[in-house]
């Protein structure tokens, strides 16, 4: 082969090489040409096959490269959810059945048999509420204001009727987290600031100040005075603080009241929990016809104060089933040692005072052994012994009043008058059976104790009159 032969050749095979190379690159950076603007040889020379070969081998690997970039691209990368296309025989996420048996949102820590399931589970679906990251929700977790006011702001979406200053919240900068959902339930009347203008979001919420909150966000106001609703219902109404009683006796009237596991007792000072916030945010969206409530057969409705879940989980029956409407009064329900008026029962020690007879009842200093055993919401008995010289026993039957509250010395406490009449049994030499009137009232120091001051006057062949002053401590129902 002479000289010029040679160097064509090494010009043909320079030329292949390059043209391949650059095919190759060209696929290998994912970029198909909608159009190729390679110049080939004159047809018929060598250079023209060696450069058709390398256009070939090109499109090849491009045509053979394309479908698995398309393929990647369209794969969802591993751990992202796949969207699917809503089936139009689905129920509305927003408005979920709360009883359902396939939730669309679940949480790790909150099964199916938690007491607020249903609540958690339906606001949870309608993204009214959400958990956290690692698939919890900590439903015993207490809540902070901020947080409750991010939960108000999700759930509820109140609209304005007042407006937040230009300055807002001095504890609340332009970018904090929940500026956003504090303004917007501070201006739809949920949740106020403090008298410093401060909101404090850090601090844990207690139900009675979030009862107050729903129930002045939605305006509720109650039929008939608070402290006769709040005594019927609660056996702790007597802690209530004096700003929440009238809210949450409007919130009770309304159910948006949810008490767990007790639903006669409130525990009004206790920190909010997640749980609770759910639940009450749920009853609360029930109140403006934007959730179903809840069946009377789901375990969750025995805890709604005043619902009909809270009286009977039996399912209502059919018009067949139902029985001819009876006007008679329903049949008391006695319950020895339940709470009434909001009051505990209680047994106790004082000091009884004499101021008139012979018995240790009416002479001199003694002591008297006391209690309150509740009968039915307004009535109680009061045995009690004063003991010493010549001791009395006394068996009064009372009627309780409705709590009422009282300022004394700058301090707000809550009180309930009683009245009764009952018997008196005197001892000693001249031993005689009277006729006993009672009068005094229960002043709640806290859900362990209760302060009481008496006056007792028994009548017989004397009369004896005396006056305690003495503490019990509470006990619930025998």
């Amino acid at each position: 082969m002479n000289t010029i032969s040679s160097r064509r050749l090494s010009f043909v095979l320079i030329l292949a090489t390059v043209t391949v190379l650059g095919s190759g690159f060209e696929a290998h950076s994912e970029t198909i040409a909608p159009t190729r603007s390679t110049s080939l040889a004159t047809p018929g020379t060598t250079a023209t096959k060696a450069a058709a070969l390398a256009a070939q081998l090109a499109e090849s690997a491009s045509v053979t490269s394309t479908p698995s970039k398309v393929a990647q691209a369209t794969e969802p990368s591993p751990g992202t959810p796949v969207p699917t296309t809503p089936d139009p025989t689905t129920p509305d996420p927003t408005t979920p059945d709360p009883t359902t048996s396939t939730p669309a949102v679940s949480f790790a820590d909150v099964d199916p048999n938690y007491w607020a399931y249903p609540f958690i589970q339906a606001l949870a679906s309608g993204n009214a509420i959400a958990g956290f990251p690692d698939g919890t929700f900590r439903p015993d977790q207490p809540v902070n204001r901020a947080e409750f006011a991010a939960m108000i702001q999700k759930a509820v979406n109140p609209n304005p009727v007042r407006q937040l200053s230009p300055s807002g919240f001095t504890d609340i900068p332009a970018n904090y987290w929940a500026a956003a959902a504090i303004t917007a339930a501070y201006e739809g009347r949920f949740m106020d600031g403090y008298p410093n203008n401060t909101f404090q979001p850090a601090q844990e919420i207690p139900k009675a100040q979030a009862i107050t909150a729903l129930a002045n966000g939605l305006g509720l106001t109650a039929s008939e005075p608070a402290a006769n609703i709040v005594s019927n219902y609660y056996t702790d109404a007597t802690i209530i603080p004096t700003y929440a009683l009238d809210p949450i006796a409007a919130a009770t009237q309304a159910n948006l009241v949810v008490n767990y596991p007790d639903v006669r007792t409130l525990n009004p000072q206790a920190p909010l929990t997640r749980a609770e916030a759910a639940a009450h945010l749920y009853q609360a969206l029930v109140r403006l016809g934007q959730a179903q409530p809840l069946p009377v057969d789901v375990a969750a409705a025995s805890y709604i104060v005043g619902g009909a879940g809270a009286v009977s989980q039996t399912p209502p029956t059919t018009p067949e089933e139902t029985a001819p409407t009876d006007t008679t009064a329903p049949t008391p329900n006695v319950q020895p040692g339940r709470a009434t008026r909001g009051v505990s029962s209680y047994l106790g020690v004082a000091a009884n005072f004499g101021l008139t007879g012979d018995s240790a009842l009416g002479d001199g200093t003694n002591v008297a052994v006391f209690s309150k055993i509740g009968l039915l919401n307004s009535l109680s008995v009061r045995p009690a012994v004063v003991i010493l010289d010549d001791p009395a026993v006394l068996i009064p039957i009372t009627y309780d009043f409705n709590l009422r509250s009282t300022e004394t010395l700058g301090q707000t406490f809550s009180i309930v008058p009683y009245a009764g009449a009952g018997i008196g049994i005197k001892t000693g030499d001249d031993a005689s059976v009277g006729f006993l009137l009672n009068a005094g009232i229960d002043v709640p120091l806290s859900t362990q104790f209760t302060a009481t001051a008496a006056a007792n006057a028994l009548f017989g062949d004397d009369t004896d009159v005396g006056i305690w002053v003495g503490v019990g401590y509470n006990f619930a129902g025998f």
